[in-house]
């Protein structure tokens, strides 16, 4: 079946695909390493698929391969999409499913509907070794996040007169508390992410249904099930390292969490088998029992297909071939930057590094750091919480300032309040609301020195008396004259807060999360970065208030928050980091 000329075929069809989809392999690559614990599941399903054809090779050589030349429709509309998600709307989730669509429309024109009715399951296996982009991931898994939570402190709660300990949920933070007194909080269902492994749990199901199911009904059932049996496994894994801190707390933190993840995949494996062995004697057809067991009847082999002349080999390797030399030519032509690099201020000057005293009317209590669950979750370790008081008429006013650095990531979502508050127990009692902020716009200035930041509408300010560099004149972000805070009012029993927050993304001010991926991951720019910055306060009563009580803040610690972001004018001008592209090239992204 597989001659020579054949190999070749198929080799030089794989070397132009590659060619085209290189960019989505390599980031996906990137998703893994950089997640191996959600997503490390996306280096076996290519495999997996491969033993998915293999499995069906004595069907695939019964079957008479013919060009099928709608599949160019599908293999055109797959490498368009490709385009469309790389250059127009940057997606990598889409640029996944593109690349799979490619892939179905070229085996369609290559070898026919004959070997689409084998090869479809392989292809749309392959799926699940897609990263979910995490705006989709957010949404499907925060319920059910919700609800293993609950689960867990049902199940931990039972087991808790048993090993002598009490267990308290808000939200979806569980806590342990001893008989002694000692209280063990459980980073297991993290406040702003959804359950782990999801994917890996519906891929597992997948490949159960396809492997043991003889009818559709059985795969569409084992497939369904994957769900309950994620929450239900991560129900169990929460009641086993809930149980197994009353003797070491660290497993209530680490390794622990990703080790007993994975371990659960055994016994979701089991549960798979257990409802196939039961669809199976649910119903069995009476053509089925009626047939006489013996050895399978061998299927013939059919040869003539696809030679290296045919037409719609030769026009598949021609679309794939002139799409791998033309995307790159666009890409230098419009001077596009799909995959962005990281980049930190000056100095390697992080939020932390803010002085206490540095704002000079405020004075700061303590830092909080979180655990290393909870910052794995955060997706950053350069962030900044910290509370701060001022006396205004002889009344303390409490403000809590969390800033976060982001930087050379793709397709992220900021972490927002909305969320991460709602995860770690409060409730939204109304909001969010748009609410202006009124800075102090006396303290800025131009620098005439820089006619074109001046042109390009940035503006300067400087750093006051008390910081470690006082007077230091420092870049603010473009459009901070419109600035504006997203306000949401929280609550959790007899407690109200209100939180704000706005972004600095690569020089500019952005409001949402959308206005973030606009700005960000402009296609211009060799680099990205964002910086969320929120202002949060329970001794407000309005979000109008609270904007004009984190105006105040904002006066004084702007100027410090932007020395720990690169200097955007600098960086569009190749002037940093040192190893800009753009240095001496005499471009402006703007």
């Amino acid at each position: 079946m597989m001659t020579p000329a054949r190999l070749a075929i198929f080799g030089l069809l794989a070397l132009a695909f590659v060619g085209v989809f290189w960019r989505w392999f390599y980031s996906q690559h990137r998703h893994c390493m950089d997640a191996l614990q959600d997503w490390g599941h996306a280096y076996a399903v290519p495999f997996i698929a491969g033993f998915l054809v293999y499995r069906s090779w004595p069907e695939l050589r019964a079957t008479r391969f013919r060009p099928f030349w709608p599949g160019l429709v599908a293999l055109t509309t797959g490498i368009a999409s490709y385009g469309f998600f790389l250059l127009g709307y940057p997606n990598h989730m889409g640029q996944g499913f593109s690349m799979i669509l490619a892939l179905f429309g070229l085996v369609l024109l290559v070898l026919g509907p004959a070997a689409i009715r084998v090869l479809f399951i392989p292809i749309a296996f392959l799926a699940f070794g897609v990263t979910v982009s995490e705006a989709v991931m957010i949404q499907f898994t925060f319920k059910l996040q919700d609800v293993a939570a609950q689960g867990g402190f049902f199940l931990l709660s039972l087991l808790g007169p048993i090993f002598g300990y009490q267990c308290t949920l808000a939200g979806h933070q569980l806590e342990i508390i001893k008989d002694n007194g000692e209280v063990i909080p459980l980073g297991i269902a993290e406040a702003c992410s959804g359950m782990r492994m999801v994917i890996a749990f519906l891929a597992l199901a997948g490949i159960v249904a396809i492997l043991s199911c003889r009818w559709w009904w059985q795969r569409v059932a084992v497939f369904l099930l994957a769900l309950p049996v994620a929450i239900a496994m991560n129900i169990v894994r929460i009641g086993i390292l809930g149980v197994a801190s009353l003797w070491d707390k660290n497993f209530a933190a680490g390794e622990a969490h990703i080790f007993i993840g994975t371990v659960l995949l055994l016994p979701a494996l089991l549960a798979y088998m257990a409802c196939v062995w039961s669809l199976d004697r649910i119903w069995v057809p009476e053509e089925e029992t009626a047939k006489p067991i013996g050895a399978p009847k061998p299927l013939p082999v059919v040869h003539g297909w696809s030679s290296a002349g045919s037409p719609a080999f030769l026009a598949g390797l021609l679309l794939l071939g002139s799409s791998a030399v033309v995307l790159p030519v666009v890409i230098a032509k419009w001077d596009v930057h799909t995959i962005k690099k990281p980049v930190y201020a000056e100095g390697g000057r992080l939020l932390r590094d803010i002085q206490p005293r540095a704002i000079a009317d405020w004075t700061a209590g303590p830092d909080h750091r979180e655990s290393a669950e909870i910052e794995e979750t955060l997706g950053t370790t350069n962030y900044i919480t910290r509370p701060y008081r001022k006396v205004v008429n002889g009344r303390n006013v409490d403000i809590v300032l969390h800033a976060a650095y982001y930087t050379g990531g793709i397709d992220t979502v900021p972490h927002v309040p909305e969320r991460c508050m709602v995860g770690g127990g409060w409730g939204i009692l109304s909001g969010p609301f748009r609410v202006p902020l009124t800075l102090d716009q006396t303290r800025w200035y131009e620098d005439p020195r820089d006619p074109e930041a001046m042109k390009l509408g940035y503006r300067k300010t400087r750093t006051g008396f008390a910081s470690d560099s006082p007077g230091m004149g420092v870049t603010l972000p473009r459009g901070i004259e419109n600035a504006a805070m997203q306000v949401t009012e929280f609550g959790d029993r007899d407690k109200r807060m209100y939180a704000g927050y706005f972004f600095v993304a690569n020089g500019d001010i952005a409001l949402t999360a959308n206005d973030v991926r606009l700005l960000a991951f402009d296609l211009k720019s060799d680099y990205a970065y964002y910086m969320k910055v929120q202002v949060s306060s329970s001794m407000v009563s309005s979000p109008e208030e609270l904007a004009a009580v984190a105006s105040e803040f904002l006066n004084e610690a702007m100027p410090e928050l932007m020395r720990c972001v690169p200097d955007w004018v600098k960086v569009t001008r190749g002037e940093y980091p040192p190893d800009n592209p753009r240095r001496g090239a005499g471009k402006n992204e703007r």
